[in-house]
């Protein structure tokens, strides 16, 4: 092969790469969201609705085993209302950056060769492995 089908074969190897590593990041930045997420469900995913006239109702005892757990529920968003929506922004974070370099690894795939060069990058290959 000639030195400069060399470079290019160097040049699409490296493109190639950076791309699987940017797959790999993708990946892992999603596996973070998935597991904030997942976390978040375990400890503020109820049945109902939080209500907020529950959690004010300390010295009022629970009419039931129900109501109670209702409370402590209520209690446990609003309380928590802060914490809950630093997750929601961390994944909102994992998954515009993820969409990024998604996107940027789309654009990149469409500069790196026009069909016609394809074309004959193929042709010239399928001539080297006949000679």
């Amino acid at each position: 092969m000639s030195e400069e089908k060399d470079r290019e074969i160097k040049r699409l190897k490296s493109e190639l790469l950076d791309r699987i590593d940017t797959m790999e990041n993708v990946s892992l930045k999603l596996e973070k969201a998935c597991t904030v997420l997942a976390y978040w469900l375990v400890n503020y995913s109820y049945c109902e609705k939080p209500d907020p006239r529950l959690t004010f109702h300390d010295c009022v005892p629970s009419k039931n085993e129900h109501e109670e757990i209702h409370r402590q529920q209520s209690f446990a968003w609003f309380w928590n209302y802060h914490e809950i929506i630093q997750f929601i922004n961390i994944v909102e974070d994992y998954v515009r950056d993820s969409q990024k370099l998604l996107e940027e690894t789309i654009n990149l795939g469409c500069n790196v060769i026009q069909p016609e060069q394809q074309e004959q990058a193929l042709q010239d290959a399928h001539e080297g492995g006949m000679n």
